[in-house]
Order: C-alpha cells, then structure tokens, then sequence
C-alpha cells in the first residue's frame, strides 16, 4: 500500500518534521497516484456507458439521413472526449492508468471513425473536419500523450489511405469476363455527383437465360464499396443492366462482383398458367409434379401497372421439395419457352426445403397470355450460380464517362434510370 498524507504535501514541511527528503518525494508520488487512480476511475464507467451507447447508434444504418444528425453530434462528441483522454493521459504518470486511458481513447477513436464511415455509405460524403480532428488528436495527442502507438496506428491508416488513392485502374472498358461458359461485359461508366453508374452487357447466345443477381464492391483488399444491382427489367437495350455504385471519392480503382444465375436447359418442374385478363383474377389452383418436387399456384390476379403496358401478377405458390427462397430457384418464361424479363414488388417466403410457400407481387412489362412458372431443384442451383469478378475498375471524375455508357441514361442525364 503506498503511503500518501495529503495534509503533508499541502503544508511542505515533511521534510522538515520528519527530516527525509526521499519520503517527502515518496509521500507526494504516493498521493499523485491515487489521485490519478480515482481521475481515471471516476471517468471510466461514463465513458464505458458513451462507447455502448454511441456505437450502438453511429453503426445502425437505415434511409438516408435517418442517423445523419446524430451520427454528427456523437462523432463530434466522441473526438472532443478523445481530446480530453489524451490529455489526462499526458498528466498521468502511472503505467496501469496510461494503459486504462489508452484503451478509451482507442474505443473513442473507433467510435468517431465509424461515425464518418456511416455518414459515407449512407449520405456518400466524408465528414473532412470530423475526420481531420480525429487524425490530428490520434497524432499529436497520442505522441503528447505517452500512447505513441495510437500515433503509429493512425499513420499506417494514412499510408493505407494513400495507397489506396494511388492504385491505378487495371481495365478500361468495355473488358469481357468469363465463368461458366457465359461471359459479362462491363461495357462502360457514368459519373453523376457522387454515383457511379456502372454497365453490365450479358452474354447474347444466352440473352435473358442469364440474369444477374447481387454485386459486391470493394477496395484496399476488402473495405466494402455500396453498390445496388438495380432492379431486372433492362431499359433502353435489352441486354444491359446498371449498377449503382458509390466508391470513396478520393480512390482510383476499386473492384467489382457481380453474381449471375443461368436457366438450366430442364428445370425440375414446369407449370404453365393462363393468365386471366388485366383487373381480373382466378381462384384455380394449378398443381404440376416431377420426381420429388411438386408445384402448386393459386389463385392468380393481374393488375394494371404504374408505367404503360407494364402489368402486377399477384400470386401464391406452393413447393414440396424446393425451397422457394433460394435465389435461381424460380423462372419465369412465355409459351414459347422464352424467359420473362421480371422485377419482385413483393415477396414473402415461408418454410423449408421440404415444404415452402411464396406469397408475391411481380411486375412484367407486357402482359402474356400464358406464363409458365419453372422451379429448379436444389441440387440444380449449385451449377447454375457464377461470379463474375472485375479487378481494378476505373472511378471516373466528376461528371465523366468512361467506356460506352447506356444510351438511355446518356440521353436522359445520370441518375434518371433504373427501374
């Protein structure tokens, strides 16, 4: 137990009374170090309580602007607190406390950083003065503050940052990717504000037998780049699709991966349904059956659309041996056997493989007079899923285009399209 007479240290004659210079000095660290023991520990458990709470709030992310002020204040708190750590680090002189206020003022630093990060992918604008004060304290704080390795942390952050701002751009569209006997080509790029807007173009000898399903975007080796496959009913020309994409302003090239599914030759069940005229509906139900997997549809209603032409079809399907959910497990064709271009209004899925149900609204852009509804076996949809991966695409300037963007976006203005 160290020795600490406060009353002593506030007169200064204990040296004088009890005649020992080390003990004064012994006396005075003595005190110095409970009293940084309760700074430190009357600071730790509201600043555990902040962490949970502003964590929990700054990596929550809904609508656009839904967090937006919040994510501002705490982040703009959490940097002032970071500020405050550091300098009570600075005036601590015990090991055990440097190290407590170290780790708070990593927590601190999380915090504020993942709140500019949030502000990114939602509103795809960097808080600059958050992000500078959080750079600024983590250097000249941490150095001042005897936590150096916060000062070297945020330096290799930075060096990263730089490296992934200089990797050049390894393609120039139109480039073509292959998988699965299919190709995809990334036929061109659009910058409009802070969107990228990215071309897809499909195999032709597979046309709308190939869909795209999800993409996924990336730079720096992993850091998550927000892109949205935009729904599937191609504008403009037939064969191309769009993704919307959002990369950090300030890189050059990021990747892309995008996941296509293919329409085996003989789906697992096929079950053709005579649609009834628009505004109308039947109640039938519809069953058709191949080895273990039965499928059943009804009742059936087809409803006028939003744009011109375009048609709802409510419906409810039934599957015994399928699982309705998986992505690829149900195609849509006409008479003749050609795959409809579809978008989901509505969906919702219940049960398992054994039995499952689908309960959905989608859209068409012309009404058939018959549809034939294919589900694929579960075994089928491990062979008719590829990824088609492109590495090192170019993030165009500002309102520049790269490659041969489609025509019914260049003609209306970026950002006009997508379904």
């Amino acid at each position: 137990m160290e020795k600490c007479d406060p009353r002593a240290v506030l007169e200064g004659d204990i040296g004088e009374r009890e005649g020992g210079v080390e003990e004064a000095a012994e006396n005075r660290q003595g005190c110095l170090r409970r009293y940084e023991a309760l700074l430190a520990g009357s600071f730790v458990l509201p600043a555990v309580a902040w962490l949970v709470f502003a964590g929990a709030a700054v990596s929550s992310v809904g609508s656009p602007g839904q967090h937006e002020g919040t994510r501002l204040a705490l982040g703009f708190a959490s940097a002032a607190l970071l500020g405050v750590v550091l300098w009570l680090s600075a005036l601590a002189r015990h090991t055990l406390t440097r190290i407590l206020l170290g780790a708070i003022a990593a927590c601190l630093m999380g915090v504020g950083l993942l709140a500019t990060w949030g502000h990114l992918v939602e509103m795809h604008v960097v808080i600059w003065p958050l992000l500078a004060a959080i750079v600024a304290l983590a250097i000249v704080g941490g150095w001042l503050g005897h936590q150096r390795w916060l000062t070297a942390v945020t330096a290799i952050g930075i060096a990263l940052g730089i490296a992934a701002a200089m990797e050049p751009p390894r393609l120039t569209p139109p480039v073509t990717e292959s998988a699965g006997g299919m190709t995809l080509t990334l036929s061109g790029l659009e910058r409009g504000g802070s969107e990228v807007w990215i071309d897809l173009k499909r195999d032709p000898a597979f046309g709308s037998r190939m869909r795209p399903t999800s993409a996924t975007g990336s730079f720096l080796g992993g850091l998550p780049v927000r892109v949205i496959l935009l729904p599937g009913i191609p504008r403009g020309d037939e064969d191309t699709w769009s993704i919307l994409s959002y990369p950090p302003p300030w890189v050059r090239s990021f990747d892309l991966q995008v996941a296509v599914e293919r329409m085996p030759a003989q789906p697992a069940v096929s079950l053709e349904l005579p649609l009834p005229e628009v505004g109308a509906q039947t109640m039938q139900r519809v069953r058709a059956s191949s080895g273990d997997i039965t499928v059943a549809v009804g009742p059936l209603a087809v409803h006028p659309g939003a744009a011109q032409g375009e048609v709802y079809v409510d419906l409810r399907l039934w599957a015994a041996g399928a699982y309705l959910g998986d992505s690829g497990a149900i195609w849509l064709t006409d008479a003749e056997g050609d795959p409809l271009e579809w978008e989901t209004a509505f969906e919702s899925v219940t049960g398992r493989t054994e039995f499952s149900t689908m309960v959905a609204r989608i859209v068409l852009p012309e009404a058939p007079e018959t549809m034939v509804v294919h589900v694929l076996a579960p075994r089928q949809l491990l062979h008719s899923q590829w990824t088609f991966r492109f590495e090192g695409v170019p993030n165009p300037p500002r309102e520049t285009k790269v490659g041969k963007p489609a025509r019914w976006r260049t003609e209306s203005g970026a950002g006009s399209g997508g379904g």
